[in-house]
């Protein structure tokens, strides 16, 4: 293509371009009037207030969690029975108040305030001496137990598991105390629900062989607890019922003569015979009715009933 030709070509192009420029510079204009128009004819919009800053309190620091007020545990003075409740107690101290013990050292000195008598001495002479144990309280402990601790437990709660009774004990007394031995030993629960049963008073095994035991030892002891106390109410209620109905005493009666005689139908009306002004005494009655005599003239071969002396007919033989 010749240069010459292609020269105008570009000019024109270029004015082309120019014109559309000011096309869309003059569109621009227009739509910046429109929007002045519209933005003159709305409300004035009111000042904004400044807001003030807000003030910021700060929150009061979280304070831990308030440890529980525990009582510390009875001075232990060597009752190898008491041995494994002081130590627990000890240890209840030690875990729900941390706050108390800096180090393992004062849980020793804790435990060692709370001794007196041969305890006391044997955990001095450690602590004089700066044994290991006494920087240790679980081991502390341990060996506390070996020594105080009564020996052969699990032996001596089996034995007396095997011979543990109800007597007159309540079902859940009984109950309360064949638990305390069971958390000694280590037997299956078949084992333990046959000693249970062995041991409920005779009463109350009158009662449950007519029913159908449960298979779990927790519901045979509650069974057990409840039929208990059912008997317990019923017996009560027969209690109530011989005061509320009294059983009256028989009135004696003369062996001699039998209880169908009119001697002991007499209407309250009669009355016995009176000597001068005085009325016949107990004890005269008594020996009147021993000896089969009257009762108004004390004569023989008949009773008051029928008494001649009494309808005026003949004297008393």
């Amino acid at each position: 293509m010749d240069p010459e030709e292609v020269v105008p070509d570009v000019g024109r192009a270029l004015r082309g371009l120019a014109s559309r420029m000011e096309a869309y510079e003059s569109q621009q204009v227009r739509i910046g009037q429109v929007l002045d128009s519209i933005l003159s004819r709305l409300p004035a919009t009111p000042a904004v207030a400044e807001i003030p800053p807000a003030v910021v309190v700060p929150l009061p620091a979280m304070s831990p969690a308030r440890e529980p007020r525990i009582p510390p545990p009875p001075r232990y003075s060597g009752n190898p029975q008491a041995c494994r409740g002081f130590v627990t107690q000890c240890q209840i101290q030690f875990e729900f108040q941390p706050s108390q013990f800096s180090c393992e050292r004062a849980k020793v000195g804790y435990v060692m305030s709370r001794l007196e008598g041969k305890p006391l001495e044997w955990a001095t002479s450690l602590w004089e001496s700066q044994s290991p144990l006494t920087f240790d309280v679980k081991e502390f402990l341990q060996m506390f137990r070996t020594i105080f601790d009564a020996p052969g437990r699990v032996a001596t709660a089996s034995s007396r598991l095997l011979q543990i009774r109800q007597g007159s004990l309540g079902a859940s007394e009984y109950a309360i105390d064949f638990r305390t031995l069971m958390a000694e030993t280590s037997w299956n629960e078949e084992a333990y629900k046959a000693v249970f049963y062995q041991g409920l008073s005779s009463r109350l095994k009158d009662d449950l062989v007519s029913r159908d035991l449960p298979d779990s030892l927790e519901d045979l002891i509650a069974l057990a607890i409840k039929v208990d106390t059912r008997l317990k109410e019923h017996q009560a209620d027969k209690e109530r019922s011989k005061k509320s109905h009294p059983v009256l005493a028989p009135r004696f009666q003369n062996p001699m003569i039998p209880p169908s005689s009119p001697q002991f139908t007499t209407s309250p009306s009669e009355e016995p015979m009176q000597l001068g002004k005085a009325r016949l005494s107990a004890q005269e009655k008594l020996r009147r009715r021993l000896s089969g005599l009257c009762l108004y003239c004390g004569g023989q071969s008949h009773l008051a009933v029928s008494c001649p002396v009494k309808l005026g007919n003949t004297p008393a033989s």
